[in-house]
């Protein structure tokens, strides 16, 4: 996994976007939860946060990659149709991992 490190594009624009995270509205929440069952909106979704929203698209902070990956691959279009029922023109939901703590970027600074 390739970690974006402290003072590049990618990590200024990670860590802009996480200074802004809100909780998922309650209503694409409901929607989770009708859709997926309590169980398995809490096992994936419980945490996740919205870090931003523009041009019909939302970007969601999951936790690990490992989570954000399988959020974008098993819950795409249901994220999607949740969203629309608070706005039609949303077209894509993305997870993507939190951004890493400061110890871990000098972990995965000194393992290269």
């Amino acid at each position: 996994m390739k970690i974006p490190v402290k003072g590049t594009a990618e990590a200024q624009r990670r860590e802009k976007m996480a200074q802004h995270a809100c909780p998922i509205p309650d209503a694409v929440v409901s929607c989770l939860r009708r859709k997926l069952g309590n169980d398995r909106y809490a096992a994936w979704f419980s945490d996740v946060v919205v870090i931003a929203s523009d041009s019909g698209k939302v970007t969601l902070s999951a936790g690990t990659k490992f989570r954000s990956d399988r959020i974008n691959s098993n819950y795409d279009v249901d994220l999607v149709q949740a969203w629309q029922t608070l706005d039609p023109e949303i077209h894509r939901v993305t997870a993507i991992a939190n951004l890493p703590r400061p110890q871990d970027e000098r972990t995965a600074a000194s393992s290269n």
